[in-house]
Parts: structure tokens; sequence; C-alpha cells
């Protein structure tokens, strides 16, 4: 009875690490499929959500995001960044606000995608799926956010939702409907020129 038991337990380990194994092959899979991109160009539907402030906002856009630099246009404004300079732009009102580069919520942090590593996050296997894989991104040092989720499609290995969870204890969920990677951007770079009568305020 013993040496049976002994046998169970030696087949359970076997089978876990077995499974650790498989998880292990999944994340790097996904994490070296998407630190490939060069950059990538998303069409979405974003919600963001936070229950103890009684919020929730609901947006349509579009983003480009290249390392640190990006852009995204959306109902109201338009928000570009090259890494070191902002632009944003008020469309109701036609003004521009340029100012040093700032910390966007729920924007910022997804140039983090692009440098996924297993030395700056802890990453999470959280569902295995019939048509997608569910992981988690939890940095090891302190950021502008507590983690990020990300669902990726088993089929092709695209993201298809994108969950950013900040430290006011809100998450930014963007429901990507069009995802397009490896473009060629010519800059990141707001032209006042194309805006007649535009009024410029610079903050810097």
């Amino acid at each position: 009875m013993k040496l049976f038991f002994c046998f169970l337990i030696l087949i359970s380990s076997i089978l876990n690490f077995s499974n650790e194994k498989i998880k292990e092959e999944i994340i790097d899979d996904i994490v070296t499929k998407i630190s490939s991109y060069k950059n990538i160009s998303i069409d979405f539907d974003l919600l963001y959500e936070n229950v103890s402030l009684d919020i929730k906002t609901n947006k349509k856009g579009k983003l480009v995001l290249e390392n640190d630099k990006f852009s995204i246009d959306l109902d109201e404004q338009i928000i570009i960044n090259n890494g070191d300079i902002q632009w944003t732009y008020l469309k109701d009102i036609n003004e521009v606000q340029i100012s040093n580069n700032e910390i966007t919520a729920g924007v910022s942090n997804l140039g983090d995608l692009f440098k996924i590593s297993k030395n700056d996050y802890k990453i999470l296997l959280l569902k295995d799926e019939i048509n997608f894989y569910l992981i988690e991104l939890i940095p090891k040092t302190i950021k502008s956010f507590i983690k990020i989720q990300i669902k990726v499609q088993k089929q092709d290995k695209k993201i298809s939702e994108i969950k950013v969870f900040d430290k006011e204890g809100g998450k930014f969920i963007y429901s990507i409907n069009k995802l397009k990677y490896d473009l060629e951007i010519n800059s990141f770079y707001f032209d006042t020129s194309k805006f007649p009568g535009i009024e410029i305020i610079d903050l810097r």
C-alpha cells in the first residue's frame, strides 16, 4: 500500500511538472510573437471602469503604438506623443496643448507590450480556453499600473483584448476590432498647419 501511494505521488509530480512546462512553452510562444511587433495599429472600443468611484465610460478610437511613441484618436480628442513631446488636440474647440512627455493613463502603459521580459514581469497563464489564451503581466518594479491582462487568439496569436489595471482601482478595457502591425510610420507629430484657425497653447 505504501508503495502504491509513493507511485501516485510520483505520477502526480510528473504530471504537474509536465503541465507547468506546457504553460511555460505557451507563454514563451506568446511573448515571442508579441515582442516581435515593430509597431501596432488597433481600432478599438474602450471601456473604463472604476467601481469605487462609480465611473463607467465608453469610447471608440484608433491607437498607433511604437515603443514609447503613440497616437490615439478618440471622439473628442487626438493625443500624439513622440517620446519627448505630447500634443493634445481638443476637437470641439480647435485647440492643441503642447507639453513635455506625459504619462497618459491606460495608453502609455501599452508600450510595455513590446518589452515583455521575465526579468521585468511575472508572467502568468490565467486561462487556456478553446479559442484563446489569457496571460497576465505583473511588473516586478514600480510602474504606473498594477498589471496588464492580454487575451490572445489561438489560431493566429493576435491580441483581441487588453486590460490595464490602474492604481486607483480602475481598469481600461480595449476590445480590439482591427489589428495591424509592422507598419511604415512616417512620424509621431501633430501638424498644426492642417487645422486652420487652431489655437496653440504651449505648456512646456
